[in-house]
């Protein structure tokens, strides 16, 4: 009967006993009102009486009193209240429960507090369904906040549900005896209660006014504030699953391997030669496992579990190999340093195991954070110390592997310069003393030094101290001709001739690593015809480099000699100009003098942006365009005189055309030091001289405007659609074609993939490709929104009335920036699509990582041609603005870097796979087969980069229409 009466309510929504509540306060109003009534009455006729005021004073305070009691007996009857504090009741008794079980976690037994049948995978399951059911009633009121009678059974709903989570907490934490899981579920659990009495609380408020958007915002936020407390919770089941049993039987198995090192084992029959290439391919699979383990321990706890499994089998084939390399080795120092290190890296393995498994218990401890760090720099350094040790009894392939292994790293150092170069932002520290010609001729010289050294390690014959004393020196020339073809490229303003120069260094190192591997197998007693041909090749590719830097250096000159004609070329105008007989165009006016300007100041800006992109072919053109504008300003100006005879009038606009030469000549003399690159002072100069030019300009358009005709000629034309415009908003939509293909990445989920043993996790590679994909985007979409910024910021100075003449419309320009936005916008597309085939694992693998790579350098490119547009019109004092554009520009690249990375490994997964599967090539073999895969790479993108720099020529052309 007491449940009808609760709920027999009328239209009102309120129920029998709300309404008496209500009228009750009603009634203590009127009481309370017609008190004040009488107070006032008796206050009006003794005015001066004290206790009549201090009556009045009281009987106000009791009207204001049982005004706030209605609104409360309101607010309590309204539909919704009642069951809200029902919930809030709950959700303290079900706090209370929880706080039993914190004591039990300190007494050391739960079994008291919840006797279960259950595993922890289970009550960790069923509580994870319980979270997701508190989730659904949350959603349920969120989505319903403007209906008290839903917000009631809503909370009605999570009143039964509570004891169910309950209930679901004490039985994960009684199940697992490790008691920093269980306090870290029990406290999340308080916590996330904690947030839900605060939710219910703002829910009662809105049943109570839902029109108040107070209530509603309030709602909003803590219906926030309990979703990321239950993300927290959900998290952490996933976190807590991960089983130790695994774990543990790698860290028993690295124990048991660092005793069994302690005897010397017997001896062996292979060749040390074999028995260590077989333990270095072990040593790198660890190396690679390992970086997996750790990883996964702080970011996917769940799927640790295959990656324990897999360095069980590892440690096995360690100790296998380590036998067998100590027992192939004839001197007893040699052997017995093995197995010292070999037992220093089972140690060492077997720490970083259990500190891996202390961060999965207890992710929040930051000491765990930077233990498993330092033991696994601990486990690199013990991995290092093995390789070393067995390469002591062989001072020629020790040598030799030592080279092979700095060359590898020195073409994956211009690899990454060449990335760098793609983007536009390749730099290299410069010494005072590093010029263009002096890194030139090291450059040129160590190219030279390493033809002679291959010549020699060819020559070897197999004589080990011969082989070690050449491997060195070339060697040494590899690394210096790497270090100063940086700095020649650096030096070089155009990045195609960037890319081209550090490509053919790439090549070269290449080659040379390929003489070594080559070399060093001839000396085993392998095959040594390869080895003449290797040397061949490192002398091809090494001339190459020369005739590169030799030609970089005329494009160079080129530029600067074509400054120097125009400049000279103006000044023997301007001698000219004063003396009779000056060709002068005896047709001209007002307007033409004015049209010729117009091609003075385009030369200005084209000249700018030449020096920005640092094109040769573009500043040709602009100091063309320059003298040649120049050469019709002074003839214009000349031949405009007879339209006038105003002698003053003639004098300004004589003053105002040299003026403007003068200018023009000064611009030209400060591009010489601009097409520097990294000469900051020399590019502020240009862009001071060019703001120069443009008040020159301005003067020689403002003395037109005296002369007859005149008065209404302008400066920028009309060109009808505004091309600016049309490039923001190209630069907007590719802003969002980015958001939303980062959107599909972050959505993009990789199916699962077969476990090789012995190898690495295919699904931790994909996943690693996926996130470099996710970085690229990220990045991207930073550099676009810094060149949205720029364009704006140009936009709105070229309509500032003090700033508006330093900015000459320029379609060509214009047109460039608006397919570099689309171009920017289709390379991510299409880099996500080929990520996303990528993850789902369709068509050729082999294939799909070719294509990702192509598609991430495409993405480089791109950003590299608006990120030049985008600098291209900025003035110095956009330093803001050019700061975020070069670093939206490094993070690009350095992303693009990242995702190549990942894509070789998955490269080098599926060679390590197919070796073993087909067994049929030894390790040098497929070295050297690497390497000639590379130098086939390098000479499709010489061919790739032949048919961009067509493209460009074409796209110009179109665009100079």
């Amino acid at each position: 009967m007491e449940s009808r009466t609760e709920t027999n309510n009328d239209d009102s929504g309120i129920s029998s006993e709300g309404k008496r509540q209500v009228i009750t306060a009603i009634k203590n109003v009127a009481n309370q009102t017609a008190s004040l009534i009488n107070a006032s009455a008796n206050l009006s006729s003794k005015p001066k009486d004290s206790q009549a005021q201090a009556q009045l004073t009281g009987a106000s305070q009791a009207v204001g009193e049982a005004i706030a009691q209605l609104m409360a007996a309101r607010n309590a009857a309204a539909p919704g209240a009642r069951e809200c504090d029902v919930a809030l009741e709950s959700i303290t008794q079900s706090m209370n429960e929880l706080d039993t079980v914190s004591l039990g976690i300190v007494m050391g037994d739960l079994s008291a507090t919840n006797p279960t049948q259950k595993n922890h995978s289970q009550a960790r399951e069923d509580l994870n369904n319980d979270c997701r059911n508190i989730a659904v009633v949350l959603q349920q009121i969120m989505k319903n906040s403007q209906s008290p009678e839903q917000i009631a059974k809503a909370a009605l709903q999570l009143r039964k549900q509570l004891p169910e989570f309950v209930a679901g907490v004490k039985d994960t934490a009684s199940t697992t005896s490790n008691k920093e899981i269980q306090k870290q579920i029990v406290g999340l659990a308080k916590d996330l209660l904690d947030h839900c009495s605060h939710f219910i609380a703002a829910s009662k408020d809105c049943a109570a006014d839902s029109a108040n958007q107070a209530n509603q915002k309030q709602l909003q936020e803590k219906a926030k504030e309990s979703s990321e407390s239950l993300a927290k919770m959900v998290n952490a089941l996933k976190t807590a699953t991960v089983s130790m049993k695994e774990l543990d039987e790698a860290i028993a198995a690295a124990k048991t391997a660092g005793g069994a090192f302690d005897q010397v084992p017997p001896k062996s029959a292979k060749p040390l030669s074999q028995a260590r290439s077989e333990l270095q391919k072990i040593t790198k699979e660890i190396a690679t496992n390992l970086q997996l383990v750790v990883s996964s321990a702080r970011l996917n706890p769940d799927r640790l579990n295959g990656q324990a499994k897999n360095t069980t089998v590892l440690i096995g084939k360690l100790v296998e190999s380590v036998k067998t390399t100590s027992g192939a080795s004839s001197e007893d120092n040699v052997r017995k340093a093995v197995l010292q290190a070999a037992k220093a890296v089972a140690l060492a393995i077997a720490q970083l195991l259990q500190d891996s498994k202390n961060l999965v218990i207890d992710q929040r401890n930051p000491n765990h954070q930077k233990q498993v760090t330092a033991t696994f720099a601990t486990v690199n350094d013990s991995l290092s110390n093995l390789l070393s040790a067995t390469r002591a009894a062989d001072v020629g392939e020790r040598d030799a592997e030592a080279v092979s292994s700095m060359l590898n790293n020195l073409v994956s150092d211009l690899d990454a310069s060449a990335l760098f170069a793609v983007a536009g932002e390749l730099d290299v520290p410069l010494d005072d003393k590093d010029t263009y010609e002096l890194c030139e001729k090291r450059m040129v010289d160590a190219a030279k030094n390493l033809i002679e050294a291959s010549k020699r390690l060819a020559a070897t014959n197999g004589n080990q101290s011969e082989v070690s004393a050449a491997v060195k020196a070339l060697g040494e020339s590899a690394s210096e001709l790497g270090r100063n073809a940086k700095k020649t490229a650096a030096q070089i303003p155009d990045t195609l001739t960037q890319q081209e120069l550090l490509t053919a260094a790439k090549a070269v190192c290449l080659a040379s690593q390929s003489l070594v591997i080559n070399t060093a197998e001839s000396s085993r007693g392998g095959d040594a015809s390869a080895v003449p041909t290797a040397q061949k090749s490192v002398e091809t590719n090494a001339s190459n480099l020369v005739n590169v830097a030799k030609t970089a250096a005329a494009e160079a000159a080129k530029g600067i000699k074509e400054l120097e004609l125009s400049k000279s070329t103006i000044k023997e105008e301007t001698t000219k100009y004063a003396a009779p007989g000056y060709p002068a165009n005896p047709k001209a006016n007002a307007e033409d003098i004015v049209k010729a300007v117009r091609n003075v100041s385009a030369a200005n800006a084209h000249l700018t942006g030449a020096i920005t992109s640092g094109n040769q072919e573009d500043l040709v053109k602009a100091a063309q365009l320059a003298r040649e504008s120049v050469q019709q300003l002074l003839s214009s100006s000349k031949g405009a005189q007879n339209t006038t005879q105003n002698a003053q009038l003639k004098a300004k606009l004589n003053k105002a055309a040299l003026e403007t030469a003068e200018a023009t000549s000064k611009l030209l003399d400060a591009a010489k030091g601009g097409m520097k690159a990294n000469n900051a002072s020399a590019q502020k100069e240009v862009s001071e001289r060019s703001a120069a030019l443009v008040g020159r300009i301005n003067e020689v358009v403002g003395v037109a405007r005296e002369m007859p005709g005149g008065a209404k000629l302008q400066l920028v034309e009309d060109f009808g659609e505004d091309l600016d415009e049309v490039a923001e908003k190209e630069l907007v939509s590719a802003a969002r074609v980015i958001e939303n293909a980062a959107k599909f990445l972050l959505n993009t989920k990789p199916i699962a993939r077969e476990v090789v043993p012995g190898f690495a996790d295919q699904s931790d590679i994909v996943e690693a490709i996926l996130d470099a994909a996710r970085a690229i985007t990220a990045s991207t979409s930073g550099l676009v929104r810094a060149a949205t910024e720029a364009q704006k910021l140009r936009l709105a100075a070229s309509r500032d009335n003090k700033t508006k003449n330093m900015y000459h419309k320029d379609p060509t320009w214009t047109n460039g920036l608006i397919s570099a936005a689309k171009a920017v916008a289709a390379a991510t597309q299409h880099l996500t699509q080929v990520a996303n085939r990528v993850a789902q694992g369709a068509g050729d693998e082999e294939a799909n990582d070719h294509l990702l790579m192509a598609a991430a350098k495409e993405v480089a490119k791109a950003t590299a041609q608006l990120v030049s547009a985008s600098r291209a019109k900025l003035d110095s004092s956009s330093s803001a603005v050019q700061s975020k554009l070069s670093d939206a520009s490094k993070s690009v690249a350095m992303s693009t870097n990242a995702l190549m990375a990942a894509a070789r490994t998955a490269m080098d997964r599926q060679e390590e796979v197919k070796k073993q599967q087909a067994a049929a090539k030894g390790v040098t073999d497929e070295k050297i087969r690497g390497i000639e895969q590379q130098s086939k790479i390098l000479k499709l993108e010489k061919e790739l980069e032949d048919a961009r720099r067509e493209m460009l020529e074409s796209r110009k052309k179109v665009y100079g229409k």
